[in-house]
């Protein structure tokens, strides 16, 4: 007969929707005091011949004496006091077509000894309201720190697909920057598995808990960046916001819990000052590992735990056009948003997966008589490309109440894409002098002054064919500093403009001439397929 006693705490369990015997959540109800208690009826199911319930009452009616008489002798606590009350909490279908667990406040009872029926004072009411003082925890995730304690009652993870493709195109308008950004393919394929914890004392929350853990998460973008740029000192950021997907949720009704996942995704690039035109082409895979495993804690962050987020990425095949030195980053970042509303609690979070991304450093060297790649080539410039892919995520969590939010990096790290890449210009001819200005030379002053070579001697010449202008072979920069005006957007491989010497890539008039064009070819490197953050 112990399913009939009142109990200072209860627990409920919540299954999943797909028609599993799995549990989802776990309510723990408190009840503190020494004037109240709690009782659950689905303990004592089929112990009633019927129940009768309005929102302000509750009839119950026993099978047999016994169970009565236990009843009646238990519950009668709550005639002895004034303040004495406990919930009784009707279950599914208790009270007839009731679809949710209800809680109801009992205040006093009277009973029918003769027909073995109890009627209660009770009124219905909601959760949040009922329920000052409990533990909720929804999903599993666990912890190495949990080995060899009890899962307690769960058997099912919670999680939120992240599936979603995305794929994009995109106009770049940014200060003087200009041009498209795309992302195709690109999509997000896998599950976040999650658990939270809150608890409360007398609607006070004491301590919220969440943790994150990956099941198969990839990030694919395949990107490809083309600028133009008018010459400006400072970084340009375009970032835009190319999707938000609203993603399957998870609810346990009434009002024990809504959970709304949104998948906001965003596409962006970070482009250094230039002048000129860009063209970058690549792509890459990033996976998050299997063990990846977060844990924050809202009230005491120095109890936060996160370990194995980085990714491993697998790189496409990187190809470049540049005509000078710039900077330029492009990146995808899918956010996983979640807001959650527990017994009037809230409690939002999120990790932005900045993955993958590549950072393209592109830089012009200048070496008077050659060795611009390497100590014996002929090449007085060249154009040298570093890049690399990396990765940078972070999670946020906060509690809509006024609670300071966590905000914490869990990953961040880049990997060098194959070796630097030098693709030389502007060589030597033999038996002339270098095209390049001399180097400064002393003054009596004790200053110093720039003494240019004059501007067609030396290299190879070419010939405007609109205004038969000539001039030298030289970069963009050597160009300025003998005295000529650079004017982008002409291509000396074009026979409708310019005719060039095989050895001229890079064509320029001089100080007399005033009219200069330039281009530098696609140079493209194909490193084998790498794999970074094994």
């Amino acid at each position: 007969m112990s399913v009939f006693e009142l109990r200072g705490t209860e627990t409920f369990l919540w299954g999943a929707t797909d028609g599993s015997d799995a549990t989802l959540g776990n309510l723990t109800v408190f009840m503190p005091d020494d004037n109240e208690n709690i009782l659950s009826m689905e303990k004592f199911d089929g112990m009633l011949t019927s129940v009768e319930c309005t929102p302000q009452s509750m009839t119950l009616q026993f099978e047999d004496d016994s169970s009565f008489a236990y009843a009646q002798r238990t519950w009668d606590w709550v005639n002895g006091a004034d303040n004495h009350t406990f919930l009784m909490v009707a279950g599914k279908g208790d009270c007839g077509s009731n679809k949710y667990r209800i809680p109801y406040l009992v205040s006093s009872i009277t009973y029918d000894e003769t027909r073995n029926i109890a009627r209660l004072k009770a009124t219905a009411g909601s959760w949040k309201d009922l329920a000052h003082t409990y533990e909720l925890r929804v999903g599993s995730v666990p912890m190495s720190s949990d080995l060899g304690l009890r899962r307690r009652d769960w058997t099912r993870d919670a999680f939120v697909d992240m599936s979603a493709d995305f794929s994009f195109k995109s106009k770049v308008k940014t200060g003087p920057v200009s041009g498209e950004l795309v992302c195709d393919p690109c999509f997000t394929a896998g599950k976040m598995r999650f658990e939270f914890v809150i608890k409360t004392k007398f609607k006070v929350p004491v301590g919220v808990k969440f943790r994150l853990a990956p099941d198969g998460v990839k990030a694919r973008a395949g990107l490809k960046l083309t600028v133009a740029s008018e010459y400006k000192s400072k970084t340009d950021l375009f970032k835009e916001s190319i999707a938000e997907i609203p993603l399957a949720g998870i609810s346990i009704p009434p009002d024990i819990l809504t959970m709304g996942p949104v998948l906001d995704v965003q596409l962006g690039a970070e482009i250094s000052a230039f002048e000129g035109a860009v063209s970058v082409l690549t792509g890459a895979t990033a996976t998050l590992p299997g063990n990846a495993v977060l844990e924050a804690d809202l009230f005491d962050p120095s109890n936060n735990k996160f370990s194995s987020w980085a990714p491993s990425i697998v790189a496409d095949d990187f190809k470049m056009q540049a005509k000078l030195s710039l900077s330029a980053k492009m990146f995808l970042e899918p956010a996983l948003k979640l807001k959650v509303e527990a017994l009037g609690q809230g409690l939002e979070s999120g990790i932005g997966l900045k993955m993958p991304y590549v950072d393209v450093k592109a830089e012009s060297i200048v070496a008077q008589g050659g060795g611009a790649c390497k100590n014996d080539d002929p090449y007085e410039a060249a154009l040298k490309v570093t890049s690399s892919w990396g990765f940078d995520i972070k999670f946020t969590a906060g509690n809509t109440r006024d609670k300071k939010p966590v905000d914490v990096t869990i990953g961040s790290a880049s990997f060098p894409i194959g070796e630097p890449l030098c693709f030389p210009y502007d060589r030597k001819s033999p038996g002339h002098p270098s095209s390049l200005p001399a180097k400064p030379t002393s003054t009596s002053a004790g200053g110093s002054k720039s003494t240019p070579s004059g501007s067609h001697e030396g290299g190879d010449s070419c010939t405007v064919k609109t205004t038969g202008k000539t001039g030298t072979c030289k970069s963009t920069t050597l160009c300025k500093n003998s005295g000529g005006e650079s004017t982008p957007g002409y291509c000396p491989d074009d026979p409708k403009n310019v005719q060039v010497s095989p050895l001229c890539p890079l064509c320029i008039a001089g100080t007399d001439g005033l009219e200069v064009l330039y281009f530098h070819p696609i140079k493209t490197a194909k490193p084998a397929q790498r794999v970074y953050g094994r």
